[in-house]
């Protein structure tokens, strides 16, 4: 399985759906909120499944219905006729009146909440319906009905296993119950014997359905983690370059509509090459693992970006960000990394590893890549004027004392 093979072996960043894939899911729980997630997940993707489902009941009864006035002497027993047919056609009322939740996206939610009453309506009116049989003292035409209303109970409506399981056990006691109280003792090795194949059917349904929830929750962590590998940097966890330049983009088109402005700052480390040659590459990769956990604190609101560029250059987008606390933020951001006090002897702005800044501010009609090149500009700047230092494109901005 994928939770036991390539993708959790491939060295992955540390992520929740890396993680619950490498403590595994075999009650078929996950974590609350990736929990909470795989729920929205399956409500969506199973609208078409309700739809088909309500489908499938409106033929199901109408069956019923004809059933009903091929097998019931109506001469003999009108009551029991008319009295199936109300249970009947209230079934395709409660159908048509859960129809919009299953068809309208916005009403999702309500069909979330609704399903599990609904199946459990739907097992009542097929009991009903044997009790009624059984009150009139007519032979019931077939014992197919309680098997067919625990079958619905399993039918891919988005609702978890485990709610799956307790609302079939549920169906399966109130039909033991119903068979107990108004089976009569004539019937009853019959009724019992019909409830243990239902038991049966319940163990065969759960292990299948069991199985299926492992599968789709292990394709759902694969898929998310997919996702966030083509998003992401996978050493830093930071945006890659290919993301943050489609994240980048639309901001500054919305900063355009919203007449917002955008601040960029890119990041170097100073002298990484000389780090990496001195210290190794493996403690370079933890350096800029460090490093992308300091930047992730400079880019905390939602339109922010903080992002791995290539090698040691890093950006940070800034929407609608002030000059005054852009520049605060770097120069956070600048201290933050020396605070780290990672050793680098090789280096020529001090013993520790440190970073240079370059800043800049979008303008109107400025597109991202003249956006970048100011930034870039202000980085050389600061790398000319001894590195761990921050500059600003068009203005000269020495570093906070």
């Amino acid at each position: 399985m994928l939770a036991r093979d390539g993708l959790v072996q491939a060295g992955l960043p540390d992520n929740p759906y890396a993680r619950q894939l490498r403590n595994g899911f075999r009650w078929l729980r996950f974590e609350k909120e990736l929990e909470n997630e795989f729920r929205e997940f399956l409500s969506w993707n199973s609208l078409m499944q309700r739809r088909a489902a309500i489908g499938v009941a409106f033929l199901i009864w109408a069956l019923f219905i004809v059933a009903d006035w091929m097998m019931v002497d109506i001469r003999l027993h009108p009551s029991l006729f008319e009295q199936l047919l109300g249970v009947r056609l209230g079934m395709i009322g409660l159908l048509l009146v859960v129809w919009p939740a299953a068809f309208l996206p916005s009403l999702r939610k309500v069909g979330d909440a609704i399903a599990p009453y609904c199946l459990l309506l739907i097992n009542l009116a097929v009991l009903a319906c044997d009790v009624l049989f059984e009150w009139h003292g007519v032979p019931r035409f077939t014992q197919l009905g309680a098997t067919l209303g625990i079958l619905a109970v399993f039918f891919p409506l988005g609702l978890a296993f485990w709610a799956c399981v307790r609302l079939a056990l549920l169906c399966l006691a109130l039909n033991l119950a119903v068979f107990l109280l108004f089976g009569g003792e004539e019937n009853l090795r019959t009724n019992l014997l019909n409830t243990l194949y239902n038991g049966l059917v319940v163990l065969i349904c759960s292990f299948a359905l069991y199985l299926q929830d492992y599968a789709q929750r292990e394709q759902f962590l694969g898929r998310r983690l997919l996702g966030m590998m083509a998003e992401q940097d996978s050493l830093t966890g930071l945006v890659n370059r290919r993301y943050y330049e489609l994240l980048a983009q639309r901001a500054l088109e919305q900063g355009a509509r919203e007449e917002k402005g955008v601040a960029l700052i890119l990041v170097d480390v100073d002298d990484f090459k000389a780090y990496n040659d001195h210290y190794g590459h493996p403690a370079g990769d933890a350096a800029l693992r460090q490093l992308g956990v300091v930047l992730r604190q400079g880019a905390r609101r939602p339109l922010d970006i903080a992002a791995r560029l290539g090698g040691e250059e890093f950006a940070v987008l800034l929407y609608d960000s002030e000059e005054g606390n852009t520049l605060a933020i770097a120069e956070r951001l600048r201290q933050a990394v020396e605070a780290l006090g990672i050793e680098h002897l090789g280096s020529s702005a001090g013993p520790c590893l440190t970073i240079s800044l370059g800043v800049a501010y979008s303008t109107s009609g400025m597109g991202l890549d003249a956006l970048y090149r100011e930034a870039d500009r202000a980085l050389y700047e600061a790398k000319d004027a001894g590195r761990n230092a921050v500059r600003v494109a068009f203005r000269q901005h020495d570093r906070l004392e």
